[in-house]
């Protein structure tokens, strides 16, 4: 553990290069540590208006679509379960605008009030109109972008490989503040209770804002960090799952697969689900690590499982897309969506939404497996398709960002 764990949030917001949390902490150097209050829930969504007397059904519907509008982080939410509160496309899918950038797209795009934000392989994180497909803004952020946005109250936490944590403010562009982490920052960052998650290629995880501790895994991690329940999982390039306390960073327990997991791990109802590199796919309780239930073959590369009414939906780099049942039942279906599946699956109003590095874009009804959408970009390595007000947004590595219908 560093020193940086015993700092305080007034602390980081006097600190000259340190990362500033406007956008967790919602309060300025004066305010007392005891009174703050985080703007996040337990699952690091913003939380839902409570206000009385939504009085008549345009209110209703102004709501749900603000739901629709809203894809905060790489995973929707601090557990990853990559489940929208809105809805995709259907029938044959269409583009509805392309934006071309001078390097690959491996980034998942974050939407959140209309703003498409995503980064690039040419230095650059942009700002585009999610309904006109304009360019906003555009920062250069000093090096490739390969980690996903997370939003939160106006403000984009994102990493650089040039080692730095960048917060910006969404709606004009400007770096707010900035921490430098001394390693390539390749994961995307969770946001949970006010503290920002993340890993870097240093073999670290790092927690800052209201909880401030490093702690120190074999190998680099690349993936995004998981956090429920009070804990955080998290995997590593030396084939290492662990579990750490989210207060401190305590380990409380480890996997050793012997590969890779360059996946990120999913937590859902007490169980964390994850696949490595060397074929194996782990169902293991979140308290103590224990395999609740595996699967043997394939190469699970890449892709972090989506789960949604008790079944796991996750890709494989042999081109099938699985749905497993949660309790350990076996396979519900499993269809072959022609390519190599190295991002992961997600899903949205009963659809599930998968893209190959074949360029198919593709839905699935979430019970059957029947094919529900289907179009064809270029192709998709990383990048998750967005399911965001009946649209897809989507990154390739040609350098495009795409928004599907």
């Amino acid at each position: 553990m560093t020193d940086r764990s015993a700092r305080t949030r007034r602390g980081l917001l006097r600190g000259v290069g340190t990362l500033g949390l406007v956008g967790l902490a919602g309060c300025s150097e004066d305010d007392d540590d005891d009174a703050m209050e985080t703007p996040a829930d337990d699952d690091g969504e913003p939380p839902a208006d409570d206000a009385d007397g939504a009085e008549d059904e345009d209110d209703e519907a102004e709501d749900d679509d603000a739901a629709d509008e809203s894809w905060p982080m790489f995973r929707f939410d601090a557990a990853n379960t990559g489940v929208a509160e809105g809805s995709g496309p259907t029938g044959d899918g269409s583009e509805l605008w392309t934006v071309e950038t001078g390097g690959s797209v491996y980034g998942s795009p974050t939407v959140v009030d209309g703003v498409v934000l995503v980064g690039s392989y040419d230095d650059t994180l942009y700002a585009i109109d999610a309904d006109e497909g304009a360019v906003i803004w555009e920062l250069d952020l000093g090096d490739d972008v390969f980690s996903s946005p997370a939003v939160l109250d106006g403000f984009a936490y994102v990493g650089s490989f040039d080692e730095t944590l960048y917060v910006i403010d969404v709606a004009s562009g400007e770096i707010e503040s900035q921490r430098s982490l001394d390693a390539e920052v390749g994961a995307s960052p969770t946001i949970s209770e006010g503290t920002i998650y993340l890993g870097t290629d240093a073999g670290e995880i790092h927690a800052l804002g209201a909880t401030e501790w490093t702690a120190e895994t074999e190998g680099p991690v690349v993936a995004t960090p998981a956090v429920d329940d009070g804990r955080l999982f998290a995997g590593s390039f030396e084939g290492i799952l662990s579990a750490h306390d989210v207060e401190d960073g305590e380990t409380l327990w480890a996997l050793d697969d012997g590969s890779t997991f360059e996946a990120t791990p999913t937590v859902a109802d007490g169980t964390v689900y994850a696949g490595a590199r060397g074929g194996r796919f782990y169902a293991l309780d979140a308290e103590d690590g224990d395999l609740e239930w595996g699967v043997e073959g394939g190469d699970w590369t890449a892709s972090g499982a989506a789960v949604a009414d008790g079944v796991v939906y996750v890709g494989n780099d042999n081109g099938a897309l699985v749905a497993f049942d949660a309790g350990g039942d076996g396979e519900v279906w499993t269809v072959n969506t022609g390519g190599p599946v190295w991002s992961s699956p997600t899903v949205a109003d009963g659809v599930v939404y998968a893209a190959n590095r074949d360029g198919a874009v593709l839905g699935y009804d979430a019970e059957s497996g029947e094919e529900v959408y289907s179009t064809e970009v270029s192709e998709v390595a990383f990048s998750s398709p967005t399911p965001v007000g009946g649209r897809l947004y989507v990154g390739t590595t040609d350098g495009s960002i795409h928004a599907l219908e």
